[in-house]
């Protein structure tokens, strides 16, 4: 683990010191999502992964899958 880490580590402890258990309990909860959102990240070149870098476009159902698959096609063409 880095210092950094550690430090935070730290810090949420006694953060965690003042908190009754029903907070604690909230914040449980909250470390919980985060890991299972860890394990959401989108695959490399997907939909859902160009999107997180391209902005907030707009496309019709399938849209965009349909240009992800005409550019793979032009990729396979010969030069």
């Amino acid at each position: 683990m880095s210092e950094t880490a550690m430090a935070y580590q730290n810090q949420v402890l006694r953060a965690l010191d003042d908190l009754p258990a029903a907070r604690i309990e909230e914040v449980l909860d909250f470390i919980g999502f985060l890991k299972y959102k860890e394990t959401l990240k989108p695959g490399r070149g997907s939909a859902e992964a160009l999107l997180r870098h391209a902005g907030a476009w707009q496309f019709e159902p399938g849209e965009l899958d349909q240009l992800l698959t005409e550019i793979e096609q032009l990729r396979e063409i010969p030069d």
